[in-house]
C-alpha cells in the first residue's frame, strides 16, 4: 500500500512538469509555529514566517499569522485564523477558517488528512475588493509504529479557486511531500517540497519551492516515545512494589 501511495504522489509531480511551459522560480519557505493547548479543546497558535524568492536571492515576504483552534471530534478541527503579510510592494491581510479532518485508513500506519480553507484578502492601498478564495488540500500520511517519532507525508495535493478575475474559477495546483520529525514532546521539525502550478499565467507557470518547518507545543501530549518510557517505569515501579509487598518468611531459629 505504501508504493501506491508513492506512486500516486510522483505521478502528481509528473502532471505538473508536464503541463508547465517555463520555470520561474526557486523559493525558500522557513515558518516556526508556537502553540499554546489551553484545554483538550482549544488551543492558539502565532505563526511567523519568512519566504524567499528569486532562487533564493532576496525576501519575498514576511508573514504573521494568529490562529485559535477548536476541537470539535477526534477527527475534526476548525481553526479561525488572522494573517498580515509584509511584502516590497503593498501589504495584506488575510482573514480564513482552517477545517482539519484527519481519518485513519483501517488498522494500517497510513492516515487520511483533509484541509479545506475559506479565506479573503486584501491587499492594502489598493482600490480593489476582498478577493475570496476556497483551498482543498487532501494528505496521504505515513507513521510507522517502528518509527514512532517520524511521519511522512507520501501524497499532498491542493487545488486553489478564487473570484480574484471576476469570476470563482480554478487558478492554482500544488503537489508537495515530506518528512517531519518529533525532536521531543514539546518540538518538532519538517521539511517539504512544493511544486506549484498556475496554469493560466502566461507560459503556465511552475515554482519550485522549498520548505523548513519548526513547531514548539507547550502543555503539548506526550510523544509516543516518551509514552513509552512511561509506561516501562510504571511496569518496574509497579514490579518493585509487588517484591516488597511479599511476606518474608519466617526464621526457624528461636530468639
Amino acid at each position: 500500500m505504501k508504493y501506491t501511495y508513492i506512486w500516486l504522489g510522483l505521478l502528481c509531480f509528473s502532471f505538473n512538469f508536464c503541463l508547465a511551459q517555463r520555470v520561474q522560480d526557486f523559493e525558500f519557505w522557513h515558518s516556526i509555529s508556537f502553540n499554546k493547548a489551553l484545554s483538550k479543546k482549544w488551543s492558539l497558535s502565532i505563526n511567523p514566517q519568512v519566504r524567499l524568492d528569486e532562487n533564493v536571492s532576496q525576501i519575498k515576504n514576511h508573514i504573521l499569522s494568529f490562529a485559535a483552534g477548536y476541537r470539535m471530534a477526534k477527527w475534526y478541527q476548525v481553526s479561525p485564523s488572522f494573517r498580515y503579510t509584509f511584502r516590497n510592494s503593498a501589504n495584506a491581510v488575510r482573514l480564513f477558517v482552517d477545517n482539519s479532518f484527519r481519518f485513519p485508513l483501517g488498522k494500517s500506519d497510513f492516515q487520511l488528512n483533509c484541509r479545506v480553507r475559506l479565506q479573503t484578502d486584501k491587499i492594502m492601498d489598493s482600490r480593489r475588493d476582498w478577493t475570496y478564495t476556497a483551498r482543498i488540500r487532501p494528505q496521504i500520511v505515513y507513521k510507522p509504529k517502528q518509527l514512532a517519532d517520524f511521519a511522512f507525508t507520501l501524497a499532498s495535493f491542493e487545488a486553489f479557486f478564487s473570484d480574484r478575475t471576476g469570476t470563482f474559477e480554478y487558478y492554482r495546483f500544488r503537489v508537495s511531500a515530506g518528512l517531519s520529525y518529533e525532536l521531543n514532546a514539546q518540538s518538532e521539525i519538517g521539511l517539504n517540497y512544493i511544486s506549484q502550478l498556475q496554469p493560466f499565467t502566461v507560459g503556465a507557470q511552475l515554482d519550485h519551492i522549498a520548505q523548513i518547518t519548526f513547531q514548539m507545543n507547550f502543555d503539548h501530549t506526550k510523544s509516543d516515545k516518551d509514552k513509552k518510557k512511561d509506561k516501562d517505569k510504571k511496569k518496574d515501579k509497579d514490579k518493585k512494589s509487588d517484591k516488597d509487598k511479599k511476606p518474608k518468611q519466617e526464621s526457624d531459629n528461636l530468639d
